[in-house]
C-alpha cells in the first residue's frame, strides 16, 4: 500500500455568544473523512491488483509465476487449450525457437523461409527455423535433419538464445562459474555468459558448489524465466537495450539488472486457488505383488512406481491392479533394463528411472529438483502423479522397515498429508505421509551418502500433442 500523506486535525469552531455551534464542523468532519476514505480506498485499490491467473495450474505459489504471466500478457508465450501452462514439462526444438523469435520480435516470411530440412516442410515452426538456419544459428544434425521434436536441454537452449542476441561469451569464458562445467566443453561460453549476466535464477547463482545441470530438459517455467531476464540484457555488441516492449515494467527490471541488485520483482498478486484436497486414481500393486520377497522383488519399488503411473495412463482407475498382470509387467521392466538398457536394473537414480520410462513406455519426463511442497500439489492439481525417490530409512511407516532406498508414488494431498501408493507394503495404497516427513526422506539415489543426496520428484506426462 502506498504511504498516506499526514493531514493535520481539524480544529475549526464556530463561535457565537459564548456558545458553540457544533453543526458546522460536523458537518466539514463528515465531508472531510468521506474525501478521505476515498483517497484510501483508492490507493488500496491500485497498489493491490488481484488477478484471476489465466492458468489453471499456476495459483500464486510458482518461482516463476512473474515471468510466465508477463510473456503471456505480451504475446510471447502460452499455455494449453485445457487452460493450464504445466511449467514442469519440456519444451523440443521447434517450440523453443518460436518463443525465442517471438522475443526478439522476428516474424519470418512462410513464403520464403521454408523446406531448409528434410524434416522441416512448411510445418508451423518452418518459418522460425529456415530464417535460423538462413542467418548461422542452427544447424542441423549429421544426417541434415533438424528434429523438431526433439526436447532441449538447458545447454542447448542457452547456446541457442545467445546466437540469437549474439552474446559477446568470450568476456565470461575465462574462469569456471560452476565446477562442473569446464572450459572446454562447447555450452560453457553461454552458461557462463547467463550466470554472470543473472539469467540463471538466484536458486543456481547462490549454491554454485553445488554445480548446474547442463543436460537436463530445460522446463517451460526456467524458459519465460530465462527470456524474461533476456529482455532487460544490455548486448554488449550493440550497446543497447533489447527492449521489445517498453514499458514501465521492462524499465524497472532493466535498471535492477544494470544496478546488480537482486532480481525480486512483483507484477500483479495472483489469486490462490489451490483445492483444499486432490486425490488422482492412480491403481496399485505391491512390488511384490504375491509376497514373493525374492533379491528381485525387494529392489523393485521404482519399477512398481513407474508402472502404476502407466496403469493409471491407461484407463485403469484406482484399485489393485491384478497380481499376474503386476507382475509381469515389473518383472518384464527388470529384464529391459539388464538387456537393453542399464545392464542392472537396482537402485537407479530419478534421472535413470526417468530415462527407463522414455525408453520403455515412451512418455516424456521431468525431473524437479528442490521442489516445494505447494510445487507438488500444482503438479497434482495438474492431473500428474509425482514420483518419489527416498532415503528409505527416513521415511516413517509402521508396515516396513525400508531399505536405504525406496520409491514411491504421490497421488494426491490433504490438508495435512501427501496421499501415497507406497508399493513397499500390501497396505500401500492410498498411505497418507506427512508433508514434512515426506519432504525431509525425499533424496535421490547416491551410494552411501542418500541421505545428503538432491531432492528431486519425477514427473510423467502423458502422451499428448506439444503446444507452446
Amino acid at each position: 500500500m502506498k504511504e498516506l500523506p499526514v493531514y493535520a486535525p481539524y480544529r475549526s469552531t464556530y463561535i457565537r455568544k459564548k456558545k458553540i455551534n457544533y453543526a458546522y464542523p460536523f458537518f466539514f468532519l463528515v465531508v472531510f473523512c468521506l474525501f478521505l476514505g476515498i483517497f484510501i480506498f483508492a490507493n488500496i485499490a491500485s497498489s493491490q491488483e488481484i488477478v484471476k491467473s489465466p492458468f489453471s495450474d499456476l495459483t500464486g505459489n510458482y518461482r516463476y509465476e512473474t515471468a510466465i504471466h508477463y510473456l503471456n500478457d505480451q504475446g510471447i508465450i502460452k499455455g494449453y487449450p485445457d487452460g493450464t501452462f504445466q511449467p514442469h514439462r519440456s519444451l523440443n526444438r521447434a517450440e523453443q525457437l518460436k518463443i525465442y523469435m517471438l522475443l526478439l520480435n522476428i516474424d519470418p516470411d512462410p513464403d520464403v523461409f521454408h523446406s531448409c530440412f528434410p524434416d522441416v516442410k512448411r510445418e508451423w515452426f518452418a518459418p522460425f527455423v529456415c530464417f535460423a538456419k538462413a542467418i548461422n544459428v542452427i544447424e542441423g544434425y549429421t544426417d541434415n535433419t533438424f528434429r523438431p521434436a526433439e526436447m532441449v536441454t538447458r545447454a542447448e537452449a542457452f547456446k541457442m538464445l545467445g546466437e540469437l542476441m549474439q552474446w559477446k561469451v568470450s568476456e565470461t569464458n575465462d574462469k569456471m562459474y560452476f565446477h562442473n562445467i569446464p572450459l572446454e566443453e562447447w555450452y560453457s561460453p553461454y552458461i557462463n555468459f547467463a550466470a554472470q549476466n543473472k539469467l540463471i535464477p538466484e536458486t543456481h547463482l547462490n549454491n554454485r558448489d553445488k554445480g548446474y545441470s547442463p543436460h537436463q530438459k530445460i522446463k517451460r517455467g526456467e524458459v519465460a524465466e530465462l527470456v524474461f531476464r533476456s529482455l532487460a540484457l544490455i548486448t554488449a555488441e550493440k550497446g543497447e537495450s533489447v527492449d521489445i516492449k517498453n514499458d514501465p515494467i521492462l524499465q524497472q527490471l532493466k535498471n535492477q539488472h544494470l544496478s546488480k541488485t537482486p532480481y525480486r520483482m512483483t507484477i500483479k498478486k495472483v489469486a490462490i486457488d489451490l483445492p483444499d484436497k486432490v486425490d488422482l486414481p492412480v491403481p496399485y500393486t505391491p512390488q511384490s505383488p504375491f509376497a514373493r520377497w525374492d533379491d528381485t522383488h525387494q529392489e523393485t519399488c521404482e519399477e512398481a512406481s513407474i508402472y502404476m503411473v502407466d496403469r493409471f495412463y491407461q484407463g485403469k482407475a484406482g484399485g489393485l491392479i491384478d497380481p499376474t498382470t503386476a507382475d509381469n509387467g515389473l518383472l518384464a521392466l527388470v529384464e529391459y533394463q539388464k538387456n537393453k538398457l542399464f545392464g542392472f536394473f537396482k537402485d537407479t537414480t530419478a534421472e535413470e528411472t526417468a530415462k527407463l520410462v522414455r525408453s520403455y513406455y515412451g512418455y516424456e519426463t521431468q525431473t524437479v529438483y528442490s521442489p516445494t511442497i505447494d510445487e507438488i500439489k500444482q503438479i497434482l492439481k495438474a492431473g500428474y502423479p509425482v514420483v518419489v525417490p527416498m532415503a528409505g530409512k527416513m521415511l516413517i511407516n509402521p508396515h516396513y522397515n525400508s531399505s536405504a532406498y525406496h520409491m514411491l508414488v504421490i497421488r494426491g494431498y490433504n490438508e495435512k498429508q501427501f496421499i501415497a501408493n507406497d508399493p513397499g507394503t500390501k497396505w500401500g495404497d492410498g498411505w497418507e505421509y506427512d508433508f514434512n516427513n515426506v519432504m525431509n526422506a525425499m533424496h535421490d539415489w547416491e551410494p552411501g551418502n542418500v541421505r545428503q543426496s538432491p531432492k528431486v520428484v519425477i514427473v510423467i506426462f502423458p502422451k499428448t500433442e506439444d503446444s507452446l
